[in-house]
This record gives C-alpha cells, structure tokens and sequence, in this order.
C-alpha cells in the first residue's frame, strides 16, 4: 500500500483479519463498526472525504465477505454515531464520555440481539 494512505491500509488488512477471526471462531458474531464521522469534517473536508473513502472500503468489503457465504458478519454505519451536535467531542474526533456514551447507544441492541 502507499504510505499513509488509510484507505489502502483498510482493503490490504481487513478481510485477511475478518478471515483469521471468522477461521478461529466459525460462529461467534463479528460486528463491524465504520469509521466515526469527525464532528469537524464539515470544516476539514480532507478528513470527510477520507472518512468517507474507508467507510466505502469497509462497506465493500463487507458486501463481498457476506457474498462470500459469511455467516454471523453484522455492520455498524458510523454517521450517527457521535450525533450532530458538536457536543461529543473534545477536538472534534476525539469522544468525550458524551461521545463513548452516544456510540454505545447505537451498538448496545446491536450486540443485545446477537448474545
């Protein structure tokens, strides 16, 4: 891959991890979680477009993975996940106990319907 290049480093190692997981535990749920939307993208577009690129990476991925026959692969979109209104953040990307406290909301039924 490119150096620095997020994206690359998502499609090189993703389905080689997801693969070596779903190898050592055949049916234990994997959940999948997209990258976070930064709450400062609309001012650092760079950062929504990258953003963007490996969530679309992941979406892709995970498509081709669950068309591959994988069974027990769940996938979490992430624009939600911090909400919109600034308040999650300290920087704007990283959560603050708001932020880990909104991300938790959204992947608690998640998980409460898989165990």
């Amino acid at each position: 891959p490119l150096p620095n290049n997020p994206t690359a480093d998502v499609i090189e190692r993703y389905a080689p991890l997801i693969r070596t997981i779903r190898a050592a535990r055949p049916k234990t749920p994997i959940v999948l979680v997209e990258n976070v939307v930064s709450q400062n993208a609309h001012v650092f577009l760079d950062k929504r477009n990258g953003t963007r690129e490996k969530n679309l990476a992941s979406w892709n991925i995970f498509g081709q993975l669950k068309s591959e026959g994988f069974d027990h692969l769940h996938y979490v979109t992430g624009g939600q996940l911090l909400g919109d209104d600034d308040e999650a953040t300290v920087d704007g990307i990283h959560p603050t106990d708001v932020g880990f406290l909104r991300i938790a909301h959204v992947l608690k039924p998640v998980l409460e319907r898989l165990i």
